[in-house]
């Protein structure tokens, strides 16, 4: 059962809607703070895994909504660095990660400030509470930060472009919060799409693995599985357009998907 407030995907132009504001779409592991405990999404509990988050979430009696991240160098999110964080339950390799994989935890919205509920505020309200509890001294450490947010959703939408961020979320201004999903939160995905050709396919249970000799793997499932298997083995290769959020740092895409053979 989802513990959380989640979005719709959405694919059209920004520039049609109103009264929403952006934020960057973090390729991390949702997490909420909810009465000294860091639960994920389905209520499982990450307090062993993050000491050094609950060392400074202890200073504040709130229950927050946020992405547990590691970012690289280059800012960008590392999705698989982060599940080994999440996953890790070993004492000792627990106290290891904490100095070789700092984790971030980024906060974008707020159910409760101390005694009062918020989850029927506005988010416009909710964000004013989040920037008070800044101005006390709140959320001014390296572990726990609040995210950026604007009302100008395309100059967001560029900068994702640009810097190659997952995406961008898009929120109604007066929703309220609900822990379920929502038409009132939007994520617009940053997919690029390339036209591939496969030489080569192996067999596995989710259907079939593509491969071709400049090193791309990309996996084909469900119905298109069997449309790519017949391309093949009609032709020895097949073309499909693939779907990726980014190149890696040495030539392999990043978070594939197959849309069109």
């Amino acid at each position: 059962m989802e513990r959380c407030m989640l979005a719709e995907e959405y694919v059209g132009d920004l520039e049609r809607l109103e009264g929403m504001i952006a934020e960057r779409k973090l390729d991390g592991t949702r997490c909420l703070y909810l009465n000294g405990h860091l639960v994920n999404r389905r209520g499982v509990c990450y307090d062993r895994q993050f000491p050094e988050l609950l060392e400074e979430l202890k200073k504040i009696d709130a229950d927050l909504d946020g992405e547990l991240c590691v970012f690289d160098s280059k800012g960008i999110e590392d999705f698989g660095l982060c599940q080994t964080r999440c996953s890790t339950q070993s004492p000792l390799k627990i106290r290891l990660l904490v100095k070789e994989i700092p984790i971030r935890y980024v906060v974008f919205d707020i159910l409760r400030d101390r005694e009062q509920d918020l989850t029927g505020y506005t988010l416009w309200e909710r964000k004013e509470r989040l920037e008070k509890l800044r101005e006390e001294g709140y959320f001014s450490g390296e572990k726990v930060r609040l995210t950026y947010f604007t009302d100008d959703l395309e100059d967001l939408w560029e900068q994702a472009v640009k810097s190659g961020w997952e995406g961008v979320m898009l929120k109604k201004k007066d929703s309220r919060y609900v822990f379920e999903r929502s038409d009132a939160w939007l994520k617009v995905k940053n997919r690029k799409v390339e036209a591939v050709c496969f030489n080569a396919m192996d067999k596995n249970p989710a259907g079939w693995l593509l491969k071709n000799d400049d090193g791309l793997r990309v996996q084909c499932s469900g119905r298109k599985a069997e449309a790519v298997r017949r391309r093949f083995l009609e032709d020895g290769q097949v073309e499909v357009e693939v779907h990726y959020q980014r190149r890696t740092d040495n030539g392999l895409l990043f978070q594939p998907t197959i849309k069109e053979v």
